[in-house]
């Protein structure tokens, strides 16, 4: 059982959440491990988490080998830089939902 792609899976639903809830989607996944641990009868709290975190999404999980998916299988093999610099994917605005009014000012 490798829990790093379905983790890696969980964050993609939980980043996209605004934009596929409510829409059907379709998963092509490398590996079945979604699969496997969806039907596997006891697992820790976290899986049982992160399952229950899936169901609120109409979501199709479909296995897709990598030769089949060229692109996905080439950006998987790259070799990784030797200088890797962390992305900053939180931004200031992202939660930002104030609204402020102001009003002129009568002479």
């Amino acid at each position: 059982m490798n829990e790093k792609e379905f983790l890696a899976v969980i964050h993609a639903v939980n980043k996209f959440r605004h934009y596929i809830i409510g829409f059907h989607v379709l998963l092509y996944i490398d590996h079945s491990t979604i699969k496997y641990l969806a039907n596997k009868p006891v697992t820790n709290g976290i899986v049982i988490r992160w399952l229950i975190l899936l169901q609120e999404f109409d979501i199709t999980i479909k296995d897709r080998p990598g030769k089949e998916n060229l692109v996905a299988d080439f950006l998987s093999r790259m070799p990784k830089p030797v200088d890797t610099v962390v992305v900053e994917d939180q931004f200031v605005d992202e939660h930002l939902f104030a609204v402020t009014v102001i009003t002129p000012m009568v002479c």
